[in-house]
């Protein structure tokens, strides 16, 4: 310092000064030599800089949390002048610019050479306002770019000084997935209001969401459905099993998800409706999900088939003819009564036991074995769908006795059966026995008698052959009609109690 007086500088140094009291404090000497009644002396000026320390201190360490705030945020943050020329911009922002640009390249332009899109633009517009009124602006923008296409951008826009700041973040990520569950959001409402089910949310008893075809199948309108208790609308023959489901489910009981219920409309008719349920949370609460379809035609149908299958139970146990179901290897499938009648066999379940070549001897009488003419018999039925031929039958007291059997071929829940009715031949075959030899004999009195006779024993020829077409028709002819009559009865008799008097009458007449 000496040697800066003496050469006559005069450079402020600081130094740290001493109290009396010994405490120091930071000051500022600036000195100079002047010449003073013939002598050089030093005037010396020493100022208290403490505050100044303090304040630059605190500035400092502003500048430190700045840039690190500035250089370690996930924005782009950049300060522009009042003629928008750029003044700072943090690492985020340098990284919206090609691989390798440093921020002395940037730093100085104006903001429409460093973005051209921007001229003439709303945007634009928008950053002389802030600047102009001082009034900061919150506002999204796309911006195209030539590194990342179009992007999105949240741009927060204040005044700094003469000039301005922007904190700019990239939300294109976040638009591209808002606009992802809005694609979503929509295919799934066309879904929901397109639904050939009805869909509906019930919550506390009510529904809280329908869509149109719930309001279809119901109904009402919307607004009635929402107003009511759900359980108003069904019937209360089944309101009783359809709260003990829901309580159950409520309870986290394992119960069925499916039932079936009547559905009142509003003209007091109803509707059978399949009902298919799953626990959800909605809005923060427990409620159901609920699928409804329409199966009123399904279930009339299904009640039509029961009475039609019903029908033909009373015909198939009543008939006098053994009818009987098999598979195509002989197996028994079903027979009604007059099988076990017919073959002496004592219960259903010895029948099942059994095969209609079980039930033949070895041997038919024209010499082939059963089981081949068995075999032969039903590929005529799988091949044309019907035969009809003479059999053999075997009683399990062993008597045998001829049979008629007229098979046909059926598909069952995609299995081939074969549907054979059986009938006893033995009276007929009997009869046509005492014919032929009561023929037989008159062709011997007829040989020994006169040409005059000729006339006498054609009559009687055309008259025996009356009388065998006669008796062998004669059982089938009249069980028919009669078998029918018992069966219709008896299907009247059955059904008195629970069909109307029209209905009953039909089967009668």
């Amino acid at each position: 310092v000496k040697n800066q007086i003496l050469s006559g500088y005069e450079v402020p140094y600081e130094v740290d000064a001493l109290r009396k009291n010994g405490s120091s404090f930071p000051a500022e000497i600036q000195g100079k030599m002047i010449h003073f009644q013939g002598k050089d002396i030093r005037v010396t000026a020493l100022r208290d800089i403490t505050n100044r320390r303090h304040s630059e201190e605190a500035l400092r360490k502003s500048e430190e949390k700045l840039n690190l705030f500035m250089n370690g945020a996930t924005e782009s943050f950049s300060i522009y002048d009042a003629s928008l020329n750029l003044i700072e911009i943090n690492n985020t922002g340098l990284q919206w610019w090609p691989s390798g640009t440093k921020k002395e390249e940037l730093i100085g332009k104006n903001i429409i050479e460093l973005i051209p899109s921007l001229k003439g633009s709303k945007r634009y517009e928008i950053y002389l306002d802030v600047i102009r009124t001082g009034q900061g602006k919150h506002f999204s923008d796309i911006t195209p770019h030539p590194k990342f296409g179009h992007v999105y951008f949240d741009i927060k826009a204040f005044k700094v000084g003469d000039g301005m700041g922007l904190i700019t973040q990239d939300v294109t990520e976040r638009k591209q997935a808002e606009e992802a569950i809005k694609h979503s959001e929509e295919r799934y409402r066309q879904l929901f209001e397109n639904a050939n089910e009805g869909i509906c949310v019930a919550q506390d008893g009510k529904l809280v969401l329908i869509n149109p075809t719930t309001i279809k199948i119901a109904g009402y309108s919307s607004k009635k459905l929402l107003e009511k208790q759900f359980i108003e609308f069904i019937n209360p023959e089944d309101r009783k099993v359809f709260i003990d489901r829901h309580l159950r489910r409520l309870k986290g009981e394992d119960v069925p998800d499916k039932q079936i219920f009547r559905f009142i409309r509003p003209d007091n008719s109803t509707r059978w409706v399949a009902l298919s349920t799953k626990m959800i949370e909605w809005q923060g609460h427990l409620a159901t999900l609920n699928f409804l379809s329409d199966v009123t035609k399904r279930m009339h149908a299904e009640e039509d088939l029961k009475e039609s299958e019903e029908k033909h139970r009373v015909l198939f146990e009543s008939s006098r003819d053994a009818i009987v179901i098999l598979d195509p290897d002989f197996g028994f499938v079903d027979g009604n009564p007059a099988v076990m009648e017919m073959f002496k066999i004592p219960s259903k379940e010895a029948l099942n036991k059994m095969t209609p070549v079980t039930l033949s001897p070895e041997y038919q009488p024209d010499g082939v074995l059963s089981v081949d003419k068995a075999k032969m018999c039903i590929s005529k039925v799988l091949k044309n769908g019907s035969y009809y031929w003479e059999w053999t039958h075997k009683r399990l007291d062993g008597v045998e006795f001829p049979a008629i059997i007229f098979a046909t071929k059926l598909e069952w829940r995609n299995q081939v059966l074969l549907q054979a009715t059986i009938r006893d031949i033995t009276e007929r075959k009997q009869a046509e026995k005492a014919l032929q030899k009561a023929h037989n004999e008159l062709e011997i009195k007829v040989e020994e008698r006169t040409a005059d006779y000729k006339k006498a024993k054609e009559e009687a020829e055309r008259a025996n052959k009356l009388k065998s077409e006669f008796l062998a028709n004669m059982s089938h002819e009249l069980r028919t009609p009669m078998h029918g009559i018992l069966s219709f009865s008896k299907f009247g008799i059955q059904k008195a109690d629970s069909i109307s008097k029209e209905k009953n009458l039909s089967y009668f007449k």
